[in-house]
């Protein structure tokens, strides 16, 4: 009688958690190779991001990193069904959770925006569209740092200009101010966290929605 394989045998060959396997195939299952291993990078789970680049990108599906084990263990039952049970149950905790976290990344994004269009100020400039905020934005930002732009990227050269109290956008500028602005949209560790981090992030989530716009 043919024995079956494990998926804590596979995992192992793999040099990789079972868990993991099991997260990568469910959001797989619902995307793609690609977009599994972005998002799940995005959320912090490089682990299982390990395991789409592993499984997926190297053996080109679960069944050829499966047919690659057989053949090296003499192992020819195939797991996919056994995984497919697995991950039924599973996927659906999955997928909530995935959801609940995509809605929170939307709301954060819209609160940003939000703030972002409410603080723009550009009566002291001309040639701009306040039809067009943020591309009126971006365009002042180009012509009063294009060295940095350059030098830095968009997203650097942003960053760079949003911390010159620049006048075509009103910002926190404190510490403190900052701190409570993060700490009000989510951001939990703001109250106690590295300040250079949290500044960082601060300007990365205001220049975000610029480039956005541009």
């Amino acid at each position: 009688m043919k024995r079956k394989v494990k998926i804590s045998d596979f995992a192992d060959w793999l040099g990789l958690e079972s868990e993991d396997i099991r997260t990568a195939k469910a959001i797989v299952d619902v995307s793609d190779a690609d977009g599994a291993y972005t998002h799940l990078e995005d959320m912090g789970e490089y682990e299982a991001a390990n395991a789409v680049q592993l499984i997926w990108f190297e053996y080109g599906s679960l069944e050829g990193a499966l047919k690659a084990y057989k053949e090296e263990t003499d192992e020819d039952e195939s797991q996919v069904d056994k995984l497919n049970e697995a991950v039924k149950k599973y996927r659906r905790l999955a997928l909530k959770e995935q959801i609940r976290k995509v809605i929170k990344e939307i709301d954060h994004e819209r609160q940003w925006k939000d703030f972002v269009l409410d603080n723009i100020k550009l009566d002291d400039y001309e040639d701009v569209d306040e039809n067009k905020p943020l591309e009126s934005l971006m365009s002042i930002i180009k012509k009063e740092v294009p060295y940095d732009i350059k030098k830095m990227g968009k997203l650097g050269g942003i960053k760079k200009w949003l911390n010159s109290v620049p006048g075509a956008i009103d910002i926190p500028l404190s510490n403190k101010e900052i701190r409570d602005l993060m700490y009000a949209f989510g951001h939990d560790n703001a109250k106690d966290g590295d300040m250079e981090e949290v500044k960082d992030v601060f300007l990365t989530s205001i220049a975000n929605v610029i480039l956005g716009g541009d």
